[in-house]
């Protein structure tokens, strides 16, 4: 999920950019986020990064509807 599309984040790098990747990329940085706030979150994320836990388990129900979804709780420069 992150490895192999991180990259094209940095300006200079080759490739296409899809609008897919770009809604994935602020996904990500939310997730992120709000795992400095939840402790469950954080340890669903920790299992993903060290593939202990498949990717699609950070979209499960019990994330999606997390209130820490709001747009004030992450910082602006992540949508860039």
């Amino acid at each position: 999920m992150t490895a192999s599309s991180d990259d094209l984040r940095w300006p200079g790098t080759t490739g296409k950019v899809s609008p897919g990747l770009k809604l994935m990329h602020r996904f990500v940085d939310r997730i992120f986020a709000a795992a400095t706030r939840s402790p469950e979150l954080y340890l669903r994320l920790i299992e993903v990064l060290h593939l202990m836990r498949p990717s699609r388990d950070l979209f499960h129900p019990s994330v999606l509807r997390r209130p820490c979804w709001r747009a004030d709780s992450v910082p602006n420069d992540m949508f860039s």
